[in-house]
C-alpha cells in the first residue's frame, strides 16, 4: 500500500469516528451546572456580634422599604439611632449594606442563573428519580435531582440543580428516588411541575431539560 493511499484510509477513518466522538456525552457533575462565578470575599466574617446584630435590625428596615413599606416613627428613630452606634464606631455602613446586596444577588445567581455553555450538549449526569409520570409500572417522565428526598422530605433544590427528563423508553424503577445515569441534549428549559405530596401540593421548579433521554442504573454504569 503506497504512502497516499494509506494517508487517504487514515483519513477516511479519522471523519467517520468523529461524528461519534462528537456525540459522546460529556460525563458532568451537579457542580456544572451552577454558573462559575469568581470569588468573593465576605465583609461580616470577623465582625463583632454586636455590629452583625445591629447591621442585621438596619438590613430588615432596609428591606422593608425596598418592599414599599413605610416605616413607622418609631422605625425611623431606630434607623437613626443604629446608624448612629454604628458610625460611632467607624463601621462602613452604606458600603456593608452595598456589598451585602451584592453577596444576595451572587446567591440568587448560583441558585437561579443556568450555564448557557452547556445548551444543547451531550451530557452524561447521576442523579435520583423523582418520577412525575407512569406508563402503567414504568417511569415516562421525571425529575432528576441530585439527592435522596428532595423536594419531598426537603425544600426543593435551587432551579439549576433539577433536570426535567423524558426518557426515550419509559423504564421501571425499584422505589423511590433509584439513582441513576441520565444520558442526552441538555436543554435550557425552566418549567413548572406541581406535585402532590403527603403534606400538600407544592410547585417544582426545573432550569434544564433532557427530551429523549438513555437512562440507567447508576450501579451498572462505570464513570
Amino acid at each position: 500500500m503506497n504512502r497516499q493511499r494509506r494517508l487517504l484510509l487514515q483519513l477516511a477513518a479519522a471523519l467517520a469516528a468523529a461524528p461519534a466522538a462528537a456525540n459522546t456525552p460529556r460525563t458532568i457533575t451537579w457542580d456544572d451546572l451552577r454558573p462559575a462565578l469568581p470569588p468573593v470575599e465576605n465583609p461580616f466574617a470577623n465582625m463583632p456580634s454586636e455590629q452583625l446584630t445591629l447591621l442585621g435590625q438596619l438590613v430588615r428596615l432596609h428591606d422593608r422599604e425596598a418592599r414599599g413599606a413605610e416605616l413607622t416613627d418609631e422605625q425611623k428613630q431606630l434607623r437613626e439611632e443604629i446608624l448612629r452606634q454604628l458610625r460611632a464606631q467607624k463601621v462602613p455602613v452604606e458600603d456593608l449594606l452595598k456589598r451585602r446586596d451584592q453577596l444576595v444577588e451572587r446567591h440568587r445567581a448560583q441558585s437561579e442563573d443556568t450555564v448557557a455553555a452547556l445548551d444543547g450538549k451531550a451530557v452524561r449526569l447521576p442523579g435520583y428519580v423523582l418520577p412525575l409520570e407512569f406508563d402503567g409500572p414504568r417511569v415516562a417522565d421525571f425529575l432528576l435531582v441530585p439527592w435522596v428526598g428532595a423536594c419531598v422530605h426537603t425544600p426543593p433544590p435551587p432551579i439549576n440543580q433539577i433536570v426535567r427528563v423524558r426518557p426515550a423508553k419509559p423504564f421501571e424503577v425499584q422505589g423511590s428516588f433509584d439513582p441513576v445515569w441520565v444520558s442526552g441534549a441538555l436543554r435550557i428549559r425552566r418549567q413548572e411541575r406541581a406535585l402532590f405530596l403527603v403534606d400538600g401540593m407544592v410547585t417544582v421548579a426545573s432550569g434544564y431539560a433532557i427530551d429523549g433521554a438513555a437512562v440507567a442504573p447508576y450501579e451498572k454504569v462505570v464513570p
